[in-house]
């Protein structure tokens, strides 16, 4: 039994008003997470509240107990039977409070934990406050754009070593990445090295010696633009990048009115610099393909694309994205959707956003994608922090899904397609 049922059910009933409100605890620790106060305000707020109604109820009854005894005379049988009652009573209200606060303590502690970690992970070590423009270093710590600046401004150090290796002479152009525009070199033909405020590494990146990048799956409509008919576009701001498209094509001779998601250029191009980006939609390609050439006209973005084609059409979705057929490590790939069904193969690879319908205020991708996939980038199996993060293994079992029937089944399914395949490539290469 629940302990909030447990309370309501073993509780005196003209003690009622004065237990420990436990639902109230609850509601507290809720208000906590929704507005991600690690700190738990609401809830100390409620406890020192309730702690104070149920001490303050003790100590009038105790004090009612003990003036009681002592105007009692021995003979008084009846009395005494009744305070016996009383003081049970009594006992019986301070136990349960003191479960009711060790629950209500644990319980709070248990969910803003999570809480803590997710405030932590978006949290600028130099101002204490919620990244703004992040910018992750080449060791993974975070940094607010401004903050790192400033820092790097003050802290430029052109002699500064990198492990072992004598850095007299300049590192090729092509090969280092440094963070030059953040302060103006004196010299361009010396590298310039800028110590991480939290671990102080300095911050130079071969950029040849990457290697096993993150896999990023992204879908189109909904996730990176949105698309009206002509006729029904949007008036947007100046600012928001749109295209018409697919003008005389079969499925649209009209054409198609695109919105781009805000930030969607930065995003993608900071994206692609560590991470594999491959397009994978729901779309038809006579649909889909104007609209991608539109994003990326130089084809420097995207590592490929897939389209309906590549989805499967199962009893519960008519387009999921498997995962598992795309030929990647499952360790190190994500796949960004407006629709969580899209990845119901592969529920911990997934992170679900909220749909793009034009809104010229939009941040999601700036703000709030591009942080988690750079730490995911670090990660050596991204599945952990996203069941951590999102849980969509529970949402789908909430919503009614076999998620592990699902699960187990698609794996099976991706397996035997891989082996069939194999065997008809073999088959043919003996001919």
């Amino acid at each position: 039994m629940k302990f909030g049922k447990r309370l309501a059910s073993e509780a005196l009933r003209r003690h009622t008003d004065h237990y420990f409100d436990y639902k109230a605890i609850k509601k507290a620790i809720k208000d906590d997470i929704d507005s991600t106060d690690a700190n738990g305000t609401h809830f100390q707020a409620v406890l020192v509240g309730e702690l104070q109604k149920v001490s303050q109820y003790y100590s009038s009854k105790a004090e009612l107990l003990e003036r009681t005894l002592a105007s009692l005379r021995k003979d008084h049988s009846q009395e005494l039977e009744e305070l016996r009652s009383d003081v049970q009573e009594l006992i019986k209200f301070v136990a349960l409070n003191y479960l009711a606060v060790v629950k209500a303590i644990k319980k709070r502690n248990r969910h803003l934990k999570v809480a803590s970690q997710l405030l932590e992970e978006y949290q600028c070590p130099v101002c204490l406050d919620t990244l703004h423009n992040p910018v992750v270093l080449t060791c993974a710590h975070r940094f607010c754009w401004g903050c790192l600046v400033a820092h790097c401004t003050a802290h430029r150090d052109i002699t500064l070593p990198i492990g072992k290796k004598d850095t007299s002479v300049a590192a090729p152009a092509t090969s280092y990445r440094v963070l030059e525009q953040i302060a103006c070199c004196n010299d361009p033909d010396i590298p310039e090295f800028y110590p991480c405020p939290v671990c102080r590494k300095p911050q130079i990146l071969d950029i040849d010696t990457l290697q096993g990048k993150m896999t990023v799956l992204l879908d189109l409509d909904g996730t990176l633009v949105s698309s009206f008919t002509p006729k029904r576009a949007p008036r947007l701001p100046a600012y928001i990048k749109t295209h018409v498209v697919g003008l005389g094509s079969k499925l649209n001779p009209q054409g198609v009115f695109v919105v781009e998601r805000p930030g969607l250029n930065d995003f993608l191009t900071t994206l692609a610099a560590f991470a594999e980006v491959i397009i994978y939609t729901a779309g038809l390609e006579d649909y889909a393909k104007p609209i991608i050439d539109a994003i990326d006209p130089t084809n420097s973005l995207f590592a490929g694309r897939i389209y309906r084609e590549g989805t499967l059409r199962t009893e519960y979705y008519q387009c999921v994205k498997d995962m598992a057929r795309v030929n990647r490590d499952l360790t190190r790939t994500v796949l960004v959707d407006d629709t969580p069904l899209a990845f119901l193969h592969q529920p911990c690879n997934g992170i679900p956003v909220l749909g793009f319908r034009g809104d010229p205020d939009d941040r999601l991708l700036m703000e709030a994608v591009l942080p988690l996939l750079q730490v995911l980038a670090t990660e050596p199996d991204i599945k952990p922090v996203l069941h951590r993060r999102f849980d969509m293994r529970n949402w789908f079992k909430r919503h009614g899904f076999p998620v592990d029937a699902i699960e187990k089944a698609a794996l099976k399914a991706a397996f035997e397609e891989r082996e069939r395949h194999m065997a008809q490539a073999t088959a043919r290469s003996s001919f």
